[in-house]
């Protein structure tokens, strides 16, 4: 049946046709200078994960505010999607003062291309959360960090292997060959053990356990947070960055979202009414030069609901499951 539904003011502002030439990493070098530096890696690829950005945008208000005084960090965010199916598949914002406005543009920067692919069967859940992690530890300096945090939205797990071909393709510069787990450990060293994952479970029990599991010999055991309810992406966020702060256990959030989940309910959502949106500027194009062992899905191939929407698990179901 078809609707008039009006798009969400979240939904506007992050609406472009393409990625922008400013967010893309290749021959990037970024330095923060910095305190309290953190990295906020948003899953771009399907519809359920797209939401999460679209959900952090809406509640920033809250999300500044909760933030005690002595403990705003710098921000930044990146979106990741997949180097063998995806237009993008990685972009990073420049730092954001630590203001609701200010948050929201940087973060409204990333194209949410809905993308990603390979299947569902276990060995094919996969997103480039690896190459996202090569470029922060080998091209993002922190020289002045005292505290800081790098933290991965995501549903499914890193690949195992980085190929030369595909570092110097999507990232510039000098690279050679490497692995997740390799990558994974520097990773840690710069961000000072400080790398998180927000966890979404998508598929069914086996494919979930085989995601977790792989998250769990790169960041360890106790670096995972499991999202009980999309609604709580801000606080999960919210809270691993106080924990670092102030030193707290990821156990204490872990139980503060299980608790808040049963009484979270859908917001509704604000729709623009008038057209004074402002439009971001669009510099880039699609590539038309890709390799061809890297040739990129169709836009038929590529559509958005290419990844089907799974529902978050109930916790019940999260408690079978042993998380």
């Amino acid at each position: 049946m078809k609707t008039n539904r009006k798009p969400t003011l979240a939904q506007q502002a992050f609406n472009k046709p393409r990625a922008l030439a400013e967010c893309l990493v290749k021959d990037l070098i970024l330095g923060c200078g910095a305190d309290f530096p953190v990295i906020i890696n948003f899953d771009v690829t399907g519809k359920g994960m797209c939401r999460l950005p679209q959900i952090f945008w809406e509640d920033m208000a809250e999300f500044v505010k909760a933030i005690p005084a002595t403990e705003k960090p710098t921000i930044y965010f990146s979106g990741i999607g997949d180097i063998r199916y995806d237009y993008a598949p990685l972009q990073i914002t420049g730092h954001a003062v630590f203001e609701t406005e200010h948050l929201r543009q940087e973060l409204a920067k990333l194209w949410l291309e809905q993308g990603g692919g390979g299947g569902e069967q276990i060995e094919n859940l996969n997103e480039s959360y690896e190459m996202m992690a090569y470029f922060l530890a080998k091209r993002f300096t922190l020289p002045r960090a005292l505290h800081t945090a790098c933290i991965f939205v995501a549903d499914e797990a890193p690949r195992g292997e980085l190929e030369k071909t595909e570092l110097d393709y999507y990232l510039g510069g000098v690279n050679a060959s490497t692995d997740a787990t390799t990558v994974f450990a520097e990773l840690k060293q710069k961000f000072h053990g400080n790398v998180f994952l927000i966890w979404r479970p998508s598929f069914g029990a086996k494919e979930n356990n085989a995601i977790l599991e792989q998250w769990r010999a790169l960041i360890g055991d106790n670096k995972i947070l499991t999202l009980p309810n999309d609604r709580l992406i801000t606080v999960a966020v919210r809270e691993l960055i106080i924990a670092v702060a102030a030193n707290h256990s990821m156990a204490d959030a872990q139980k503060k979202l299980n608790e808040l989940a049963p009484t979270v309910c859908p917001r509704a959502a604000v729709v623009q009414t008038t057209s004074t949106t402002p439009k971001l500027p669009l510099q880039e194009v699609r590539p038309s030069n890709i390799p061809a062992e890297f040739q990129l899905a169709t836009d038929a191939d590529n559509k958005l609901d290419a990844k089907p929407e799974e529902p978050t698990l109930p916790i019940e179901t999260l408690k079978d499951l042993g998380l």
